[in-house]
């Protein structure tokens, strides 16, 4: 099967997956999983116990699913997690560290990154009154 085109999987459509992320790796092998068990989404949710829609996001390689589903995903298709485990726990250890935050947590980016304008300084109000505006 090839990773840019989507299929038909006795439901939806697969969105396409290039497998360029940890994630998206992690994704293709719980897809070829399932695939390979001939289990239709809502079939390997019956058997999981999650919803269908949480398996479909543990697979669609947006971001790596939590070690529960993954490990209910696993079983349900016949497979032992424990076989598993040692590839999530890399994939996720690659993935936090892509998530780092460039700057540190107590200091504030200098530019907005949703408008990119920078930031003023901003000083919490007082009690005191100090400041305030004769009325």
């Amino acid at each position: 099967m090839p990773a840019a085109s989507a299929r038909r999987d006795g439901g939806r459509r697969q969105q396409p997956l290039d497998g360029s992320t940890e994630a998206g790796r992690f994704a293709l092998r719980l897809r070829e999983l399932r695939a390979g068990r001939g289990f239709t989404i809502r079939r390997l949710a019956d058997k999981a116990g999650y919803a269908p829609g949480t398996l479909s996001k543990a697979a669609s390689g947006d971001q790596l699913p939590s070690w529960a589903v993954t490990e209910a995903f696993v079983q349900a298709c016949g497979e032992d997690p424990a076989g598993w485990r040692s590839d999530w726990l890399a994939a996720n250890a690659a993935s936090l560290k892509d998530s780092e935050p460039t700057a540190p947590a107590d200091e504030p980016p200098s530019r907005c990154p949703a408008c990119g304008r920078g930031r003023a300084a901003r000083t919490p109000p007082t009690r005191s009154g100090a400041g305030r505006r004769p009325a």
